[in-house]
């Protein structure tokens, strides 16, 4: 009768640490798929914020230009203006 209290005893420890074991493997597996998502999400981070960057320096170009195409605009105006005079 013992004996087979053991056996059974010694079976359920078996389950119980086979399926622990199966666990730690799954969580090890997901920690590392987890850890290369972070390096992704990451990467993609820094992408954003570079495009971002640029974004910003092709907005203060555009008012730059803007600014220089009024004044351009402006001279011709004036210029036009004085040839009209000397007509």
């Amino acid at each position: 009768m013992q004996e087979l209290f053991f056996i059974t005893l010694i079976a359920i420890v078996a389950i119980v640490f086979g399926y622990t074991f199966s666990l730690e493997r799954r969580t090890l597996k997901l920690e590392k798929k987890n850890g290369h998502e972070q390096h992704q999400i990451d990467q993609l981070k820094a992408k954003v914020k570079e495009l971002n960057n640029t974004v910003a320096l092709l907005e203060n170009k555009g008012r730059e230009l803007e600014a220089e195409n009024k004044q351009l605009h402006q001279e011709i105006k004036e210029l036009r203006e004085r040839y009209e005079q000397k007509k």
